[in-house]
């Protein structure tokens, strides 16, 4: 986990370094982006920040959610195995 976070701050840094570096003396350069009937009019620095919070979050729910998966599967497995030893107990 910290090697991934760790990648998403160096390619941060690198794309912010790069479009300060393309972008000076021009202003934040201005983003419209047409699609269906939405229409998004924006700078690149905002873009930048949305996908790259988009990416991250996609991320992190990749590594979790096989984590819910697996406790799920074992308190599934917990339960069968208390029923099986209940119905294999003889009361007298």
């Amino acid at each position: 986990m910290k090697q991934i976070l760790l990648a998403y701050v160096v390619v941060s840094i690198v794309l912010i370094a790069l479009l300060s570096v393309l972008s000076y003396g021009y202003g934040s350069g201005y983003v419209y982006v047409y699609w269906r009937e939405w229409q998004l009019q924006t700078n690149i620095w905002l873009l930048l920040f949305f996908f790259l919070s988009i990416s991250v979050s996609l991320q992190i729910l990749w590594l979790v959610l096989p984590i819910f998966a697996v406790d799920a599967r074992e308190r599934d497995d917990v339960v069968l195995m208390i029923e099986a030893l209940i119905a294999s107990v003889e009361f007298t």
